[in-house]
């Protein structure tokens, strides 16, 4: 999956899958990766996250995992 997304010119996958940097082989790849660590997948739960995927946008490094909760 990251490499179709990188391939298709996606610099960042934001997703709630915990396990994905675990579950990718990433080596060489420069797609960034966000993780939205709430407590349930609901709307109510991730909406409270916008703020940090907003400012982690703007910073975030290519090939960078970060953890967002």
């Amino acid at each position: 999956m990251l490499a179709a997304a990188e391939a298709a010119a996606f610099e960042i996958l934001i997703t709630t899958d915990q396990e994905i940097p675990y579950q990718q082989n990433r080596n060489g790849m420069r797609i960034s990766i966000i993780i939205l660590c709430a407590p349930t997948n609901r709307l109510a739960d991730l909406k409270r996250l916008v703020p940090a995927v907003l400012l982690s946008l703007n910073s975030i490094e290519p090939g960078q995992v970060i953890r967002l909760d």
